[in-house]
């Protein structure tokens, strides 16, 4: 469980200005779970999400990964439990080639050639590059680089992934092979904290965590937020495509896109018969 108690963030130089950007947050993300985490440009969503792994530190309050605190002098084990996969995948990619890139890590462990090598071609199978495994990694697609950047955190096998803003730079192919390996990521187990603007995405969590000005103002269900109108204007999240408003007029028992077209297609609602769209 990854724990946050009465954090406050503020970036250095501003302390005296009380300019915070984190308001004593307080909350858990359990294990196992897929969260999303969304909030208007600057509202901190991004700042919760580094400040889990050190990469950035509290000003104020104490952040716990499965009861270990995180400090300087946990970093080693805390980043081993929680990946992190940035919006832009060329700034964590180093390797000339695409297996070395996946390697690269395990490496540094010291671990042995053979289960180095089983593990990468695992893991290269799971985001569907093996294929690709000898080729640089710039001549990959924009949706292939972002799946060597997971695959590269992954094959760490950390409990916790945290993925901020994956897709934004990528096409429509790119995003959907994107979050096609998310979704494989939660249902092998492993708890996925999702940044993102995309509706379309945000619904496939457990839950939606809020963020306004640097304060969590609520956690939802996907369709209770959808349905929440206030709340969505209040963040300026209104960017809502017509599948999941036809779901949510309706009170469809679902938000999965497919299931929905297919309602949609058929002309048919489940308590009130046909629909003339």
């Amino acid at each position: 469980m990854i724990e946050f108690h009465k954090v406050c963030f503020t970036y250095p130089g501003c302390e005296k200005n009380h300019n915070r950007v984190l308001h004593n947050i307080d909350i858990r993300f359990e294990k196992g779970k897929f969260y999303s985490l969304i909030g208007s440009n600057g509202s901190g969503k991004s700042t919760l999400a580094r400040l889990i792994n050190g990469l950035i530190h509290p000003f104020e309050g104490k952040i716990y990964i499965d009861g270990l605190e995180v400090l300087p002098q946990n970093f080693i084990e805390i980043r081993q439990k929680v990946g992190y996969i940035f919006q832009n995948p060329e700034n964590q990619i180093v390797s000339t080639i695409v297996e070395n890139e996946v390697a690269f890590a395990l490496e540094n462990l010291g671990i042995p050639y053979d289960e180095m090598h089983r593990k990468v071609t695992e893991i290269l199978e799971f985001v569907e590059l093996n294929d690709m495994r000898k080729r640089p990694p710039h001549n990959l697609s924009g949706g292939q680089k972002q799946r060597l950047a997971i695959a590269s955190v992954v094959v760490m096998e950390p409990d916790y992934i945290i993925f901020d803003e994956p897709t934004s730079m990528l096409d429509y192919n790119g995003r959907r092979e994107v979050i096609n390996s998310i979704k494989k990521l939660h249902k092998a187990g492993k708890t996925i904290i999702l940044i993102s603007h995309d509706a379309e995405e945000i619904v496939l969590a457990d839950e939606i965590i809020i963020l306004h000005e640097g304060e969590i103002v609520a956690k939802k269900r996907p369709i209770d937020f959808l349905k929440d109108v206030d709340l969505r204007n209040n963040i300026n999240f209104q960017q809502i495509p017509d599948h999941l408003k036809f779901a949510i007029k309706y009170n469809i028992n679902t938000l999965n896109k497919e299931e929905i077209i297919d309602i949609m297609q058929k002309n048919i609602l489940p308590t009130t018969g046909i629909l003339t769209l």
